[in-house]
């Protein structure tokens, strides 16, 4: 039998990090809300899986954020949401 796989390795794409440097503070809903359409918005421009996107936030900063990597990664468990909890718990 061929050995098992034991690892995973995730990244979200390059592009997310410097378009969340660009919201240094996320101060109420509507700002909170514009940051996850505009990763939703390009994840949907860079062919990276669909307009899903989330994000945690705790006192007004952003802790983690998530876009849809199902079929970018053939693994239908890394929804947005799911990669931004993933991440904020690390």
């Amino acid at each position: 039998m061929d050995s098992l796989p034991t690892h995973l390795n995730l990244a979200l794409p390059d592009w997310v990090a410097p378009h969340v440097a660009a919201w240094p503070e996320a101060p109420g809903d509507e700002v909170r809300m514009r940051l996850v359409l505009g990763l939703a918005r390009e994840n949907v421009e860079r062919d990276g899986g669909g307009p899903f996107a989330a994000a945690v936030f705790a006192e007004g900063r952003v802790i983690a954020v998530g876009v849809n990597r199902v079929l970018p990664e053939q693994n239908s468990l890394l929804h947005a949401e799911v990669l931004a909890i993933m991440l904020a718990e690390k």
